[in-house]
């Protein structure tokens, strides 16, 4: 009886053998390794598209935010113009997020910290931005309408505004 040894390759049919295991058997065919590389390339260009398209959706999603958020400028809807707001910047900062920890998805709530972390390299501006975004969070999660009924609508634009600016600064750096 004779033993044949075969060389697994990644083009057999019949290889179901993981990538990492292909690595360690053909050590020393540099063919192998040629398509063991190719192929974990190809993984990693598919997550990256994963990842800017998911960025573009955030983005695209924020700006539908803001845009509805305007048509809701009055002191009547006030508090729903400030829910939209909220997940305007909630969308961008779920962008930073993806961006800057190379496409892992965000948590579902960002922490004060995590707002922080995100906001960028100045100190006084991050701490500055974080306090403004979980400010209107606080203001978008208050069921107490009390707070927001005293709002005129040059304050509505004011807020409007600063939200705009504030993205403004945070689309820098996705």
């Amino acid at each position: 009886m004779s033993t044949i040894s075969k060389k697994i390759t990644a083009s057999d049919p019949s290889c179901h053998i993981p990538e990492w295991e292909l690595k360690q058997v053909n050590q020393s065919n540099p063919i192998d390794m040629y398509i063991a590389e190719k192929m974990k390339m190809s993984e990693n260009q598919g997550h990256g598209r994963f990842m800017s398209r998911s960025i573009r959706k955030l983005l695209r999603l924020s700006e539908t935010y803001m845009k509805c958020a305007r048509r809701f400028m009055r002191p009547a809807s006030a508090h729903i113009c400030v829910i939209l707001c909220d997940r305007a910047l909630e969308c961008m900062l779920k962008a930073i997020y993806m961006k800057q920890h190379h496409g892992n998805l965000p948590p579902p709530t960002l922490t004060f910290l995590d707002v922080i972390q995100l906001a960028g390299d100045d100190p006084v501006q991050e701490l500055e931005l974080a306090m403004f975004v979980h400010a209107i969070h606080f203001l978008a999660g208050c069921e107490d309408a009390a707070l927001l009924q005293q709002v005129n609508l040059p304050q509505m634009q004011q807020l409007v505004q600063k939200v705009e600016d504030t993205l403004g600064r945070l689309s820098e750096r996705v």
